[in-house]
């Protein structure tokens, strides 16, 4: 029979089929600042970068990076949850009477604030 395609010397091989790359995660970064930053975290050797083609892929240098970013995450969100717990608390402390809001008020006459006597 005929040789196959790719088989013999005769045309290119058929060309592989790749898995679709994962999406990209969303950033809300412009491209420039986005550069900026992988340009730091390279520096610093937190990541790694390759070139392929006109295109640039960046990946963790360490796997355990990961986690340090999850763990970082969680303590975050713990602080950042008892703050919103401390803050909740101190909305509800009953109002302070004669204060609106604002700076002291002075009275007329009392320019340095402190009350005449």
């Amino acid at each position: 029979g005929r040789p196959q395609q790719g088989a013999g010397g005769w045309g290119p091989p058929p060309p592989r089929r790749r898995p679709a790359p994962p999406p990209r995660a969303p950033t809300e970064l412009e491209p420039s600042h986005l550069s900026q930053h992988l340009s730091v975290l390279r520096r610093h050797h937190l990541v790694v970068s390759e070139r392929r083609g006109s295109h640039v892929f960046y990946r963790l240098a360490d796997p355990r990076i990961r986690e340090l970013l999850a763990v970082a995450r969680a303590l975050l969100l713990t602080m950042l949850s008892e703050d919103r717990d401390r803050l909740s608390e101190a909305e509800g402390l009953p109002a302070i009477p004669g204060a609106d809001g604002r700076a002291e008020a002075r009275t007329e006459g009392d320019a340095d604030g402190r009350s005449g006597g």
